[in-house]
């Protein structure tokens, strides 16, 4: 659906703000599925890992982490002005509690103690790196899967509510597809470990032909122009 879909079906301002919040969502969501699918708590996933990878897959699971928790804090901000109206749920309560105050207060928001919580793992780790960040080990301590997965399943549910209940925004589409997307499993993160664990067996395979053709060879000089030994 368009931009102008949502506005027809919830009136221009609120329209615009669910369209742009809804996606963010839905983006997020993405994200933390392919997150789970690629660095499951599961040993032998993990060790498949480190011998396709090693530090390069770290860094990559360290990426996606402080993706996620960048995304989460987008959404979750909760300081708004009319000089910086930030798309997020902030700003999606208040433009609800203005046109629909009844259905504003019955819908699952979540609590400003999750979004306390990711600002200080955001600005210590991320923004600004402290060094008490790293002692403390905040980053594992605050990426926990059941936290973030419980944030986002809340924030999830928020439009859940909102499709499930959106005659009661004087919608123009009464009763028309009233559900909404949950993201299911994503066959090309599978898929990719499904190739790395092919290829990891392949090499670990004595007696076969390990070359590989030129286009993936290792450069002759690093990416600093430094010739390798």
């Amino acid at each position: 659906m368009t931009l102008k879909d949502y506005q027809d079906r919830y009136g221009p301002e609120l329209g615009e703000v669910i369209f742009h919040v809804e996606r963010a969502v839905v983006e997020l969501q993405i994200t933390w599925r392919d997150y789970c699918i690629l660095f499951e708590n599961n040993p032998k996933r993990n060790e498949l890992l480190r011998k396709a990878g090693g530090n390069t897959v770290l860094r990559i699971q360290r990426l996606f982490q402080d993706d996620i928790v960048m995304q989460l804090s987008r959404l979750l901000e909760t300081s708004n002005s009319k000089q910086n109206r930030a798309m997020n749920l902030a700003l999606l309560q208040t433009q609800l509690l203005e046109e629909h105050n009844e259905f504003a207060q019955k819908v699952p928001w979540t609590k400003k103690k999750a979004w306390k919580k990711l600002k200080f793992h955001r600005d210590k780790r991320i923004g600004h790196a402290e060094v008490n960040a790293f002692n403390d080990g905040l980053a594992s301590n605050c990426f926990n899967r059941d936290y973030v997965s419980g944030v986002i399943d809340k924030i999830r549910k928020i439009f859940e509510h909102i499709s499930a209940n959106r005659d009661d925004l004087n919608s123009s589409e009464k009763s028309a597809d009233r559900s909404w997307r949950i993201i299911g499993p994503a066959p090309s993160a599978n898929w990719l470990l499904h190739t790395i664990y092919l290829g990891v067996e392949c090499f670990d395979e004595s007696g076969l032909d390990t070359t590989v053709p030129d286009w993936l060879r290792e450069s002759e000089q690093d990416i600093y122009g430094y010739t390798r030994n």
